[in-house]
This record gives structure tokens, C-alpha cells and sequence, in this order.
């Protein structure tokens, strides 16, 4: 049965408990009086059609297939023999009946609370509140119910009943307790809709920086540490094929540095999210549906309750499914009226900052997508930083933007790389030559940058290829 369905009949036979008592007592007066009547006998008549109304109300539950648990139809029939027979329904019954199917309900939300916790460890989405709130719903349901004990067989005793008053407060903290799980189910839901099975891969298939390399982006002179701390806008990285932009992207999102300067220009709070663009890769890692994607999936993890917001139709139903599973696709302009959404807030406490990588490896019109990225940067809240290479249109559209050319400051990085991977090799010190000629193949500081990337790295591979083919006399 619906819980929540189930509540409203609870709140209905509650109602009719109350209006049974008074019917009682009215009852017990008509019958002592000498002439048959007392003071209230004029109300009798509209307790009884209220009575008579809760038993239509209760028999509608069923007659739309919203209830249909022996509970239920038990508590109609009840109803329907009151009325028929005016026989006195004992209040005992009802409170006694009504906590057994609180219990029922209270055992169901634990067993969903466990689903409900997997789930969000699977997606890593923020809902610690949440399901703190459940679980200690769900105590103190438990603690109001624990006066009250079912039969212990035909004809044992019952000890603790709850009262109108007591069922009615219990019933509203089952109401409190459900609501909230149906909002993490929601955001469950809406999170798994925009999760693709690619998302992570071409994050996962970038090196990671070689040790000691990078470490100058974060120096107080660099543009990009600059930024990081107070400007807005867009920051460009440019760089030339194999210069280590996917390399440097990936270094930057997970180094805590990051997040440490951001935290300088956003206070109040920040959501990072990160998109690779993957040429080689399937229509969803390089299009702008992916990249919408993706961005929502990151804010939306982060901080679930912009969701009310951004997409409030899809969270309103999302309870009812759980993950992918029944839920209708994006479409892009529903994805861009989301993140317009949160582009345009007024009331969003937190800021953003957006990393993307590969703008070249985009599959469509490059202008829209440097349009849509200067569009997303116009947000006080948002800024991003993007890496391409150094093609017309990106020269263009980031031109008066902060920026950093990679090749123009990786020589140090490459000289690092280099020197570990030879001079550290098990084999290098068994090359017939001098130390003068080796320190050569290493690193030849006359070499201009633009060549030092080509010709060392050229030279650095036949160094460890003859490196292999070294063998001990």
C-alpha cells in the first residue's frame, strides 16, 4: 500500500474514534433520561452522518485501488457495523489496530533506509542530512509505539493502547518520515537520469602528472593561481597536440590546492565540476548533451537541493522510480534550462567553478560552444576554466581572457620527467659512456622551448631504447 495513502485512512478512522466517544456518551444519556432525549440529541443526528461520511471515505480508498490491505477493508467493515447495528466500537480496538499498521510501516522504512543508503553511496550524492533525518524518524517512531502491544495469542491481554491524540501525533511523524524519504528517492532518481555509463572514462584514461610536475601552477605569479583566488570569467589553457593539457586538467581538478585557492573567491560555499571532451570516444563524450550532463551530474551530487529548482517536475515524480530505470532522457533544452537555472539564481548561496577539457575534440560548431561557455561565465556565481588548442576560434573568442600557453612552461616538467625515467633506470649506468655525454641525453639547455619538446622527447625515447638493449658483459 502507499504509506501515505494509508496515513489519510488512518487520519480518517482516527476522526471517527473521536466522534464514536461522543456518540457514546450521547447514547448513554438518551438512554437514562426519562423522556428519551438530552441536550446534545439535536447534534446525534450530524454525528451520525459524519460517521456515515467516514465510511464512505474509507470505502473510496478501496473503490480506487489506492488501499487494499485486510487492515483497511477490516476498518470499513467497522465502520459499516456501527452505523448498521449502533454498536459502540471500542476505542481500544482502534488504537490497537491503527499502531500494528504504523509498525508494519515503521519496519518498511527500515528495510528502505538500508536500499536508500547503498544507493547513495553508489552515486556519492550529499544526502547525509536526509537520511540522518529518516533514521531518527524512525526512532522515535519506534519509541511511540512501544507502549502499545499486540495480542499474544486468542483471548491473551493487551497492556498500553494509544490514544486518539497519541495516534494522530505518531501518524503525523510517519507522514514527516515518509515525505523525506520520497525526496531522497526523488533525488536519487533525477541523479541517475543524467548519469551515462562513459562519464568517468576519459578522465580515468589520462596519465597522472609524473611526480613533481605542475607543482608551478600554483605559484603566486602564475595567472591561473590569480584567478583562482579572485577573478571570474574564462581561464584558457592552450596548448599544442601532446602537450600535456588532459594531463594538467586532470592534475588541476584533483589536486586540493584547487579547491584551497577557490575557496578565497567563494566563501560561502563551492561546487567544482569537471567534462573531458573525447574525440575518439562515444556521442555523449563529445557533445554538448554530454557536457550538460555531466555538469548537472557534478552540481546535483554536490548539492541536491537545487534540483527543487532546476528541475522541479522531474523531482516532484522522481520518488517513484529509482535510478535510470523508467525515467524519460534528457533532452538539451531541458539540460540548458537547468543550468540556466542555476546560472541565474538569485538565491544560490554557493559558487561554481566549471573545468573543461578538449573544447577542440567537441563534434559540432565550435563558435556555439565558445558562445555557450562565455554565456555560462556572464553568472556572477560561475567561472571556468577550458583547454584547447590554440585554433582561430578559441584565439578568438578568449583572446582578452587570463590565459597560459603550455609549451612555453613544461620544460622544467619534461626535464623532471626525463631525468627519472633515465637516470633512475636499473640499466643506465651500464651505457659505455661518460657522465658528460649522458647528462647530453638528458637535458641540453641550448635547445629553445618549442625544440626541447620535439627533439628531447624524441631523444629521450632512443636514450631508453638503447637503455633496453643494454646487457651486462
Amino acid at each position: 500500500m502507499d504509506p501515505l495513502t494509508a496515513l489519510s485512512v488512518a487520519a480518517s478512522v482516527i476522526q471517527f474514534v473521536q466522534f464514536a466517544s461522543s456518540l457514546i456518551s450521547n447514547t448513554s444519556e438518551i438512554c437514562n433520561s426519562a423522556n428519551g432525549a438530552s441536550a446534545d440529541n439535536l447534534h446525534l443526528e450530524d454525528v451520525y452522518g459524519k460517521l456515515e461520511s467516514f465510511s464512505i471515505t474509507l470505502s473510496a480508498h478501496k473503490l480506487r485501488g489506492k488501499a487494499s490491505p485486510d487492515q483497511v477493508l477490516a476498518l470499513v467493515q467497522l465502520s459499516n457495523d456501527w452505523i448498521v447495528r449502533e454498536k459502540a466500537l471500542e476505542e481500544r480496538e482502534f488504537s490497537l489496530h491503527l499502531a500494528s499498521f504504523i509498525r508494519d510501516q515503521v519496519s518498511g522504512l527500515n528495510f528502505r533506509l538500508v536500499e536508500l543508503r547503498g544507493e547513495n553511496a553508489r552515486l556519492h550524492i550529499d544526502q547525509s542530512c536526509k537520511l540522518d533525518e529518516i533514521s531518527e524518524g524512525i526512532e522515535r517512531l519506534s519509541q511511540g509505539l512501544r507502549g502499545v502491544q499486540g495480542r499474544q495469542g486468542s483471548g491473551a491481554a493487551e497492556e498500553g493502547t494509544l490514544g486518539p491524540n497519541q495516534l494522530e501525533r505518531v501518524a503525523s511523524m510517519l507522514t514527516d518520515v515518509i515525505s523525506t524519504e520520497r525526496g531522497a528517492l526523488a533525488e536519487q532518481a533525477v541523479l541517475g537520469s543524467l548519469h551515462f555509463s562513459q562519464r568517468p572514462h576519459r578522465h580515468e584514461n589520462i596519465a597522472d602528472a609524473h611526480k613533481d610536475t605542475f607543482e608551478w601552477i600554483y605559484n603566486s605569479d602564475c595567472p591561473f593561481a590569480q584567478w583562482l583566488v579572485s577573478e571570474t570569467g574564462i581561464f584558457w589553457v592552450s596548448g599544442k597536440a601532446g602537450s600535456g593539457k588532459s594531463t594538467l586538467m586532470k592534475f588541476i581538478t584533483s589536486n586540493p590546492s584547487t579547491n584551497s585557492l577557490l575557496s578565497e573567491w567563494a566563501p560561502n560555499g563551492l561546487i567544482t565540476a569537471a567534462h573531458y571532451f573525447w574525440s575518439a570516444g562515444t556521442e555523449m563524450q563529445k557533445s554538448q548533451k554530454g557536457l550538460l550532463q555531466t555538469l548537472l551530474y557534478d552540481i546535483f551530487q554536490s548539492s541536491p537541493e537545487l534540483m527543487a529548482g532546476a528541475c522541479p517536475k522531474r523531482l516532484a515524480g522522481g520518488w517513484k522510480v529509482r535510478g535510470r530505470k523508467g525515467t524519460e532522457p534528457w533532452s538539451l533544452p531541458e539540460l540548458s534550462a537547468a543550468l540556466n537555472y542555476i546560472a541565474m539564481a538569485d538565491d544560490v548561496p554557493c559558487k561554481f567553478c566549471f573545468f573543461i577539457d578538449g573544447l577542440d575534440e567537441y563534434d559540432g560548431d565550435h563558435l556555439d560552444l565558445c558562445n555557450l561557455m562565455t554565456s555560462l561565465s556572464n553568472s556572477k556565481n560561475i567561472k571556468l576554466c577550458v583547454s584547447s588548442r590554440p585554433w582561430n576560434v578559441f584565439k578568438d573568442a578568449f583572446r582578452s581572457g587570463p590565459k597560459l600557453c603550455m609549451q612555453d612552461l613544461t620544460r622544467g616538467d619534461i626535464l623532471s620527467y626525463v631525468n627519472d625515467r633515465l637516470l633512475n633506470h636499473p640499466r643506465w649506468e651500464l651505457l659505455a659512456v661518460g657522465s658528460e655525454a649522458k647528462k647530453q641525453v638528458v637535458h641540453n639547455p641550448n635547445l629553445d622551448s618549442e625544440s626541447f619538446l620535439v627533439r628531447e622527447r624524441g631523444g629521450a625515447a632512443a636514450a631508453l631504447t638503447c637503455v633496453e638493449g643494454v646487457r651486462p658483459v
